[in-house]
């Protein structure tokens, strides 16, 4: 049967039958037949390789210590945007690897030199200049005789997406943490004050934003009058500048009673300027709090 047609388990199975084919040879019958097991090994990790993974290689390592690529299989353009070919000219995988996560192959490399596999997971930065995650298998093989590394093979996965949904997660538990925080805060004081500001501290943080302000609604319903600003530049100037409902940005959720969002914010026709503050491309997020019929 042709290898190619093969099932991930066949394939598997043969390749724990050569191995232990070639412990329990010794003698002339190892010594004829290791070359031939070893050759069908190598040929049957790359067609596993295949199956298993988006990019698989193999390298020899010279005596002086020269890395000789043998081959490589998979998508490796499609996910880095690069040849094999490419990245030979530009110093090979290791110039892909994001600056911050350098040492973490560097440390499988040193593992791998010792003739123990190892596995990692870092980023690479694609020839678009797109970031991506990666999960690096690498596994020697050990000359007795030579008492070294003689072969590295490896395959790597790209695990982005699944990375990505990992910190999405992370975000989220960290932001309910925080909303917990705020609840639990609203009530630890009956200083309106004091719970105003940490709600403020609190908000800030969830939304990683520059600065924090919070407004409260005059009877009158046509002013906002400042009692919390968060800003590290900008806020006694904010403190001191009440906002109309209909010409600012806080007013407009007020009216629409709904938390609004506001991309550049400049680009906008209503708006209110605080005396003293730079006229900045801004993100604006705003948020009414609602009780009962009133905000």
């Amino acid at each position: 049967m042709d290898d190619s047609r093969k099932s991930k388990a066949q394939l598997i199975a043969e390749l724990q039958a050569l191995r232990k084919q070639v412990a329990s040879s010794s003698g002339k019958a190892a010594a004829n037949q290791i070359p031939v097991s070893r050759q069908q090994s190598k040929d049957r990790y790359r067609i596993v390789s295949e199956l298993t993974s988006d990019y698989a290689f193999a390298y020899r390592v010279e005596p002086g210590g020269e890395m000789v690529r043998e081959w490589v299989t998979g998508a490796l353009l499609k996910i880095s945007g690069f040849t094999a070919e490419d990245l030979e000219t530009r110093g090979g995988w290791p110039s892909m690897i994001h600056p911050d996560d350098l040492m973490i192959p560097l440390g499988q490399f040193k593992t791998i030199m010792q003739g123990q596999p190892d596995t990692v997971e870092y980023r690479i930065i694609t020839k678009s200049g797109a970031v991506r995650w990666t999960r690096d298998y690498a596994r020697p093989e050990w000359d007795e005789q030579q008492q070294r590394v003689t072969h590295i093979y490896g395959a790597i996965q790209d695990i982005t997406e699944r990375k990505l949904a990992e910190q999405a997660l992370e975000n989220k538990n960290h932001q309910l943490e925080l909303l917990l925080q705020i609840a639990q805060r609203l009530t630890a004081s009956l200083d309106s004050q004091e719970v105003l500001t940490r709600v403020g501290v609190d908000a800030k943080q969830v939304l990683t934003s520059h600065g924090c302000s919070i407004y409260l609604l005059e009877p009158g319903g046509q002013t906002l009058l400042p009692v919390v600003a968060l800003d590290p530049l900008y806020g006694e100037e904010l403190l001191h500048t009440p906002l109309t409902v209909e010409g600012s940005f806080t007013g407009q959720a007020v009216q629409s009673r709904q938390s609004l969002i506001f991309n550049d914010a400049e680009t906008y026709d209503i708006g209110q300027q605080i005396p003293g503050t730079p006229n900045e491309h801004e993100h604006i997020i705003n948020a009414p709090f609602i009780a009962g019929e009133k905000c």
